[in-house]
């Protein structure tokens, strides 16, 4: 969670590679000191590829993140009035869904709304494999007040 947005964490990316040996020179059958370089190097270079690719998925994530909640957030804006989506804890992954808060405020010309917490929990939901929006009275009253006044 990062800046009130959603940030991926690859902390404990997990990356094996199954039989990557290097050789040098096509020599299969190395003699010890050989065999101390090659391995030494086989595993720098394996350590490298998976911090790097870790690194990568992590951008990628980061990439993929930004872009769906700039476009939620161009979604639910409409002249003088809009809505915060602003995360307000860091999201739970589970092996099921992923649970995520927002902050829901509307905004309508600099004025913000005020929001209880919310009674929602992820445990209501089916185990379907769908997508869920809980929106709760605290939200659509004032997002409704504010496009009644516009």
């Amino acid at each position: 969670c990062e800046k009130a947005r959603v940030a991926a964490d690859t902390s404990d990316c997990y990356l094996k590679f199954h039989k990557f040996h290097l050789y040098l020179q096509g020599d299969k059958e190395p003699n010890w000191l050989k065999r101390i370089f090659t391995d030494f190097i086989t595993f720098t270079v394996n350590l490298f590829i998976k911090l790097q690719v870790c690194k990568e998925i992590n951008n990628v994530a980061d990439i993929l993140a930004d872009f769906i909640q700039d476009t939620a957030a161009d979604f639910l804006h409409d002249g003088g009035i809009s809505v915060n989506i602003g995360v307000t804890s860091v999201p739970v992954i589970t092996a099921n869904y992923i649970e995520s808060y927002h902050k829901g405020l509307t905004n309508c010309n600099n004025t913000s709304s005020e929001i209880s917490d919310s009674v929602f929990h992820p445990s209501q939901l089916t185990e379907n494999r769908m997508l869920y929006f809980w929106f709760s009275d605290e939200v659509f009253k004032p997002l409704i007040a504010a496009a009644h006044r516009d």
